[in-house]
């Protein structure tokens, strides 16, 4: 539900308000046709924000937000112990123009408590988030700008109440009830040609993160390799050695460093009674490293690649090819992962049917090339690589 009120005089314009309540289930089924493992979530969601009357050359919002979340999983697949969550947060955001200056603040205060229902562990967590940005215009085409801010997150209730094996990610979860805010000091750098034939944006990011909260392999046979173990850890303490067991990873903390870039050009090329074609090419890169020592895990390598579009009222196709590069500076205990190159191509037809309605057809066809094409942020690359030549035909319907 949401809704909102208009006020005709006084501090504030208007209030806006909603709330959101889902309820879920699901159940894992076995070969006999009895339930292994039950998953259900409930949670309720409220938001209240006050935008108040333009004081002087700002606009801003206050706001309150509240969550409540009850998680069970019971069964095989469980490996996080039922769980409550609450949350409660409020903030301001404020935002003024001056000529060909542009500036926003803002700031979150939030408390969250979550819980296990069955042995009472417990965590507390009090947040506070500020950030503050400003853009700078010029010869009406060009955007500069910089954006700094500090942010804080509460753990997971995976990252603090797991136990067992997660079978969707093929590890063997242990999480950690005592793990604390996980701390962001962040810096961003911007330049955008924003109209015209020709244009591009360009970003630079630094962040430096205290308690970083992350999901580290050990290795305690010291035969180099990542533990793995079977999904009854928990009562036989075993490592074993088999390439398809559980790898087992704790949730830790450490603080790491992360900086990179992205950088995305776009070209029209034609734009008349054919249509419109645009080139567009794109890169992105991070690199993050723990301040104990090594890379952070998991991390993506290199990626850059270009496409072309054609639109033609309604009408529309595109190709699309993208490389990821080899990852060779892993984290210790990870292997290294190939690189790869994926062609995609789209196209679809709108038909309107009347009063904002329409149906569209479609047609995609991915990883033209059959690439064997592997993830390095996925803990399973080993065993599941991503689809090979695939083709997708559909239609939507809109209203």
């Amino acid at each position: 539900m949401k809704g909102a009120y208009d006020f005709s005089s006084g501090w504030f314009q208007q209030i806006k308000g909603r709330f959101a309540y889902n309820d879920y289930e699901h159940a894992e089924i076995e070969g006999s046709g009895e339930i292994g493992t039950l998953f259900e979530n409930q949670a309720y969601e409220g938001r209240a924000e006050l935008i108040h009357r333009p004081i002087g050359r700002w606009d801003g919002v206050i706001g309150l937000q509240y969550q409540d979340q009850d998680f069970s999983a019971v069964g095989e697949e469980a490996f996080v112990a039922p769980s409550e969550r609450d949350a409660i947060a409020v903030f301001i955001f404020e935002k003024a123009d001056f000529d060909s200056f542009h500036l926003d603040l803002g700031i979150r205060g939030e408390f969250q408590d979550a819980e296990t229902i069955a042995n009472g562990n417990s965590a507390s967590h009090n947040l506070l988030s500020m950030s503050a940005g400003a853009t700078y215009e010029f010869a009406q085409v060009f955007e500069v700008g910089v954006s700094g801010g500090r942010s804080q997150r509460a753990p997971t209730l995976e990252e603090l109440f797991a136990s067992g094996p997660h079978l969707a990610s093929n590890t063997f979860e242990i999480g950690d009830a005592n793990l604390g805010e996980e701390t962001s000091h962040n810096v961003d750098i911007f330049w955008r040609k924003v109209r015209g034939r020709y244009r591009f944006d360009f970003t630079l990011f630094y962040n430096d993160v205290s308690d970083f909260v992350f999901l580290q392999s050990g290795d305690s046979n010291a035969d180099g390799n990542a533990d793995r173990v079977e999904s009854n850890f928990l009562q036989t303490g075993e490592i074993v050695d088999e390439d398809d067991a559980l790898l087992l990873v704790n949730s830790v903390q450490t603080d790491a460093e992360f900086w990179g870039f992205e950088v995305e050009t776009r070209m029209t090329l034609i734009d008349d009674s054919r249509g419109s074609v645009e080139l567009r090419a794109w890169s992105d890169y991070v690199d993050g490293e723990l301040d104990s020592g090594g890379n952070v895990p998991r991390l993506p390598p290199l990626r850059f690649g270009g496409g072309l579009e054609w639109e033609r009222g309604p009408a529309y196709a595109g190709v699309s090819v993208t490389r990821t590069t080899k990852q060779d500076d892993a984290a210790a205990l990870e292997t290294d992962t190939d690189g790869y190159s994926m062609v995609n191509i789209h196209a679809g037809y709108t038909v309107p049917v009347g009063n904002n309605r329409s149906i569209t057809f479609f047609a995609r066809g991915t990883n033209l090339a059959n690439e064997d094409a592997r993830r390095h942020t996925s803990f399973v690359k080993h065993l599941a690589p991503l689809p090979g030549i695939s083709g997708l035909f559909g239609i939507r319907a809109s209203y």
